[in-house]
C-alpha cells in the first residue's frame, strides 16, 4: 500500500498560536504540515504516496515547536479522529483501503497513546508544557583558588556555574557580595562577568566600598544547560601582600527579574548564598637556588653534557607569570685558586625540562671565574643570559638544568661545585611581571648542588647474580638452557658494552674430551627478552668471544643484568657430547666505551669474572613427584601403605631406575611385615610395571619390627626398571601394619643424595637413588652409566617424607 496523506487534530488547552514549524516524520523524513483556519486540524500530503510493502510498517510522528510566552502549563494532544484522517491505496487493484477500528488496549495498558473503536480513532498522548526550572547553582571549582596581584586588569575574583532546563533564562540585575581579610583599603574596580568562551556577558561594574558589593543590572541571559561564568577585575594598589577576597552571591534574593524566555514566566531561584573560592592578594615573586640534585657524585675526563646543577625558580608565591632574561652562578674548583680561571669546564647551557637549551649561540658560556671553596664573592659572579625570555608561571617551579663538557685532560680528583650567593651583599635577579609589566628582585637563596669529582675512566664491574641458577641437569640435546646470569655495573660514567668474551674454563668445570667445546652448540646473550649476542667454542677452544649485535647501554652504578644461555650437544653413538660433563660457562672480560668521556673501558680475570655452578650434561634425566596418600579405603594407613612417589623421563631419553633407599621409622610396638616397593604404570596405581615381581614388586620384601629406622634398598631382581622417555611411572611402599595402637605413627622418608657420583656400575656406587641416563644403550648394572640422585628434580637431598598416623 502507499500512504497518501494523514490530518491530525490539536487537543488540549495549547493553541495553535503557541506552536510553530509543525512537521509530519515518516520514517525519518519531515514533511510541511498545514494547519487549518479554526487552527484545530494539521494535514500532511506525501507527493507520491509513501510505499509500505507487505509486512512492513513505518512509523509516522509530529513534531514542533512551543513559542507561546504563555503555553506554560497548557497541555498538547494530537489525535486522529477517525480511520479516513489516515488515505491508504492499495497497489494491487489501486483502491482506497478502508481501516479497522479495532482496539488495541487501553489506557492503563498501553499508557496515554492507543487505537480505540470510538472517536478519536488514534488517543494521542497528553504533554503537558513546562517553563525554565533550574538543576544547579553554585561555585565554579574550575576556577580555583589562587594567587593574583593588585593594579592589574582581570583577575580572577571568583566563578559560578548555572544549569537551567527547560528554557533560556534572563536576569535583569545580579548582586555579589565582596569579603576580604582585616586591613584591605580601596574599591575593587572594573569587574567584569565572562562566559567559559571568553565573552563579556555584564559589567564591567566597580564595587561599592572595601567589602561592599558589585551589582550588575546588565540583562544576562543563561541558555540551556551548565556553563561556567567567571568574574574578573582589578585590585587597587593599597590591597596588601597576604590579604585574600571571597566573593559570595544569594541567587534567591540578590537575582532579580528573572524570567523564562520562550514562556515569558517568572522563574523562582530557590538557591541560597553560597561562596566563591578564595583568592590572595601577592604582588609578582620568585625565589631562586639550586636543588641538592645531583648530589656528590665522581665524573669522567671528556665526559660531554654533563649535569652539574639543577636550578629552580620558585613562583608558587606569586600573584602574576613573572618572566627572567638570565640567572647569576658560581662555581669553585678545588685545584683551582679562588679568582683564577676555571679549567677544564665548557660549552656550558642551561635547558629546560624539554631539553631546549635557553643559551646558545654566543650566550654559550665558555669561561667561568673560580670562586675559593669556601667563600663566594660577586665579583667571580657569571652570568648566564638566555636567547630569549624565559616565563615561570604562577603558582609554580621551574627546574632547569646546567650541562657542560669536561676537558679530556681534567685532573683525577679535580672538583667542581656550582652555587648561588643571596642574601643583603649577594648577587641580583630581575624579574618582570608579564601582566603588570612591573620589575622587581628575585629572593636568591644561598645553596649549592653537589660536587663532581673527575675520576679515571669509567669502570665496570661483573659478577654472578643472584639469579643465576644453581647446578642443574641438563639432557643431552636441550637448547636455549639458562647456563648464568651475570650482572654488570658501571662506575663514574655509563658504558656502551660492544664485546663479551666468554670462558669454558671457570673454577670446578670438567671436561673428559679435550675442552668443553664438544659438549656446546651455541651460547646466547640475552638483556631481558632482546637478543644481543651469539657466540661459539669452535674446536677445542675454550674461550670465545661475542660481538654484541646491538650496544647495550649500561647506566652508571645500576645493575644491568644479561642471561647466557647455550643449546648443548646431544649425547650418544656418534654424537659430540660428553656424558657426565660439567659444563660452565663464564663472563671472561668484556669491552664497551665510556658514554660520556668515550675511552675503550675493558676488564676481565683468567678465570672468569662470574662463578657459575654449571649443568650436568647427561643424556636424559629423571622427575621425581610424591603423589599423596589416599585417606579411606584400601589406600588408607591400615592397609599399610606408606609412601607414594613418581617418576618422570625427560623427552630426551628413557630413564633407568636401580636402587632406591627409604627410611623407616615407627612408634613404639609397630611392626611391618613383609614390606615392599611396587611400581605402576598409571596414576591410578593399578597397572603393574611389567617385568617384574608379582603385582609389579621390584626386588624382594622384608620385615621391618624395630622402632629405630630401618634402611633397605629396593632393586630389580633382574634388570632395572625403565621408565619410557617422557612417560612417568609410579611407586607405592607398602607391607602388613601391627601392633597399632592410637596415637601411632609411622615416618617413611625417600632418601636423595648430597653429591654427585661418577658414572660407573651399580655395585661401584653407594647412593641412595641410583639412576641411568642410557647414553648409547639401555644400561644393565655392570656399564659404567649410573649415577646418584644428586641434584634430580624434585627429589631434596633431605628426601621425600611421609608420616602416617594412626
Amino acid at each position: 500500500m502507499k500512504l497518501f496523506s494523514v490530518r491530525w487534530r490539536l487537543n488540549g488547552t495549547v493553541s495553535a498560536n503557541d506552536l510553530a514549524n509543525i512537521t509530519t516524520v515518516v520514517s525519518g523524513t519531515s514533511y510541511q504540515t498545514a494547519v487549518s483556519s479554526d487552527g484545530r486540524y494539521f494535514t500532511a500530503v506525501f507527493p507520491g504516496g509513501i510505499l509500505i510493502t507487505k509486512g512492513n510498517a513505518v512509523d509516522v510522528t509530529i513534531q514542533g515547536d512551543v513559542t507561546g510566552t504563555n503555553a506554560s502549563g497548557r497541555t498538547v494532544q494530537f489525535d486522529l479522529d477517525k480511520t479516513s484522517d489516515v488515505y491508504f491505496v492499495g497497489q494491487l487493484f489501486g483502491y482506497g483501503v478502508g481501516l479497522s477500528a479495532v482496539s488495541t488496549g487501553t489506557a492503563a495498558s498501553t499508557g496515554t497513546s492507543l487505537i480505540t473503536t470510538v472517536q478519536p480513532w488514534f488517543d494521542g498522548s497528553v504533554f503537558t508544557i513546562t517553563g525554565a526550572s533550574v538543576t544547579t547553582i553554585a561555585k565554579a571549582t574550575t576556577v580555583p583558588a589562587q594567587n593574583i596581584p593588585v593594579n592589574v586588569a582581570n583577575q580572577p575574583l571568583g566563578g559560578y556555574v548555572t544549569d537551567f532546563s527547560g528554557e533560556p533564562v534572563s536576569i535583569q540585575s545580579s548582586v555579589f557580595t565582596i569579603s576580604t581579610s582585616s586591613g584591605q583599603t580601596g574599591y575593587i574596580t572594573n569587574v567584569s562577568i565572562y562566559d567559559e568562551n571568553g565573552v563579556v556577558v555584564a559589567g564591567p561594574v566597580d564595587a561599592s566600598g572595601v567589602g561592599g558589593t558589585l551589582t550588575f543590572t546588565d540583562t544576562i541571559t543563561y541558555p540551556l544547560g551548565k556553563h561556567t561564568y567567571t568574574l574578573k577585575g582589578k585590585l587597587p594598589s593599597t590591597y596588601t601582600n597576604g590579604g585574600t577576597i571571597q566573593l559570595s552571591t544569594n541567587p534567591s534574593t540578590g537575582w532579580t527579574s528573572v524570567t523564562g524566555q520562550t514562556t515569558g514566566n517568572t522563574v523562582t531561584l530557590s538557591t541560597g548564598n553560597f561562596t566563591m573560592n578564595t583568592m590572595t592578594v601577592r604582588a609578582a615573586a620568585l625565589t631562586f637556588g639550586l636543588s641538592t640534585s645531583p648530589s656528590a657524585q665522581t665524573i669522567v675526563a671528556g665526559g660531554q653534557s654533563v649535569l652539574f646543577a639543577n636550578l629552580q625558580l620558585d613562583a608558587s608565591q606569586s600573584g602574576e607569570d613573572v618572566r627572567i632574561n638570565s640567572v647569576p652562578l658560581h662555581v669553585d674548583q678545588a685545584f683551582v685558586a679562588a679568582t683564577a680561571a676555571v679549567t677544564n669546564l665548557t660549552t656550558c647551557q642551561i635547558n629546560d625540562a624539554g631539553g631546549n637549551v635557553l643559551n646558545y649561540g654566543s650566550n654559550v658560556v665558555n669561561s667561568l671565574t673560580a670562586d675559593a671553596t669556601t667563600t663566594i664573592a660577586t665579583t667571580n659572579t657569571k652570568t648566564f643570559s638566555f636567547n630569549n625570555s624565559l616565563t615561570i608561571p604562577k603558582g609554580t617551579v621551574v627546574s632547569l638544568a646546567l650541562k657542560c663538557n669536561v676537558g679530556s685532560s681534567a685532573t683525577a680528583n679535580d672538583s667542581y661545585r656550582f652555587k648561588t650567593f643571596g642574601g643583603g651583599s649577594g648577587d641580583t635577579l630581575t624579574f618582570t611581571g608579564v601582566t603588570s609589566g612591573n620589575s622587581t628582585s628575585a629572593t636568591i637563596t644561598s645553596s649549592q648542588a653537589g660536587r663532581q669529582t673527575i675520576a679515571a675512566a669509567g669502570t665496570v664491574s661483573v659478577a654472578a647474580d643472584s639469579s643465576s641458577p644453581s647446578y642443574a641437569i641438563g639432557a643431552g640435546g636441550a637448547t636455549g638452557q639458562t647456563i648464568a646470569v651475570a650482572k654488570f655495573r658501571p662506575s663514574n660514567e655509563a658504558v656502551n658494552l660492544t664485546k663479551v668474551g666468554l670462558t669454558l674454563g671457570g673454577t670446578g668445570a670438567s671436561y673428559s674430551g679435550p675442552s668443553g667445546a664438544q659438549d656446546l652448540v651455541n651460547v646466547y646473550i640475552y638483556n631481558g627478552s632482546t637478543l644481543v649476542g651469539t657466540a661459539t667454542f669452535t674446536g677445542n677452544a675454550t674461550t670465545a668471544t661475542s660481538t654484541l649485535l646491538s650496544t647495550v647501554n649500561l647506566p652508571k652504578d645500576v645493575d644491568t643484568k644479561l642471561t647466557i644461555k647455550a643449546d648443548l650437544a646431544d649425547i650418544g653413538t656418534s654424537q659430540p657430547g660428553n656424558q657426565g660433563d660439567l659444563v660452565k660457562v663464564d663472563v671472561l672480560d668484556f669491552e664497551g666505551s665510556g658514554a660520556q668521556s668515550g675511552a675503550t673501558i675493558q676488564g676481565g680475570a683468567a678465570g672468569g669474572l662470574t662463578s657459575t655452578t654449571g649443568i650436568r650434561l647427561l643424556n636424559t634425566y629423571p622427575t621425581v613427584g610424591q603423589p599423596a596418600l589416599p585417606s579411606t579405603g584400601s589406600g588408607s594407613a591400615a592397609a599399610g601403605k606408606l609412601i607414594r612417589f613418581s617418576v618422570k623421563a625427560n623427552d630426551a631419553g628413557d630413564v633407568g631406575i636401580a636402587r632406591v633407599t627409604f627410611t623407616v621409622a615407627t612408634t613404639s610396638g609397630v611392626t611391618i611385615a613383609g614390606l615392599g616397593l611396587y611400581g605402576y604404570t598409571d596414576s591410578a596405581f593399578s597397572t603393574p610395571i611389567s617385568g617384574q615381581g608379582a603385582s609389579g614388586l621390584i626386588g624382594t620384601t622384608i620385615t621391618a619390627t624395630s622402632t629405630s629406622d630401618v634402611r633397605f634398598g629396593a632393586s630389580s631382581p633382574t634388570a632395572p626398571v625403565e621408565v619410557p622417555a617422557g612417560q612417568t611411572y609410579y611407586f607405592e611402599l607398602r607391607g602388613s601394619v601391627g601392633g597399632l595402637t592410637t596415637g601411632s605413627s609411622i615416618t617413611t622418608t625417600l632418601l636423595g643424595d648430597s653429591a654427585y657420583s661418577t658414572l660407573a656400575a651399580t655395585s661401584s656406587l653407594s647412593a641412595n637413588f641410583v639412576w641411568s641416563p642410557n647414553a648409547t644403550t639401555t644400561s644393565n648394572a655392570t656399564h659404567a652409566d649410573w649415577t646418584s640422585g644428586y641434584s634430580v628434580i624434585g627429589l631434596p637431598s633431605g628426601g621425600l617424607i611421609q608420616t602416617v598416623s594412626y
